[in-house]
């Protein structure tokens, strides 16, 4: 299945509750372009448009 989530609906995965600034620290980490050209592959193996696969 696919979902469409608007990223305002969205929570950050909180770390902890402050640092030493007084602030709450967030998980922040962003997937790479290699690993998401692999995740777009599968999603078109998944909707069974492979071919277009080998074009990304």
């Amino acid at each position: 299945m696919i979902y469409t989530v608007g990223f305002h609906r969205l929570n950050l995965i909180l770390l902890g509750k402050k640092n030493s600034d007084g602030k709450r620290l967030y998980f922040t980490n962003r997937l790479g372009r290699d690993q998401m050209k692999q995740i777009y592959q599968c999603v078109l193996h998944g909707l069974n448009l492979g071919k277009l696969a080998q074009l990304v």
